[in-house]
């Protein structure tokens, strides 16, 4: 990911939060979907997704 922000990562949670905020960027019927998408998988290994996240 290029986004400036990465480099602030250091955990799968700040991770999955800022693949969360990127979706949310995106905007739209296509950004909600990959944000629905994003929680989901981290959701799934047990990863939870600050809300709201901030962009």
């Amino acid at each position: 990911m290029s986004d400036p922000r990465m480099l602030g990562v250091k955990t799968f949670g700040a991770f999955a939060d800022l693949t969360v905020a990127c979706a949310q960027r995106i905007g739209g019927e296509m950004g909600a979907q990959i944000e629905s998408a994003a929680r989901r998988a981290w959701a799934s290994v047990g990863v939870g997704v600050s809300a709201p996240v901030a962009v």
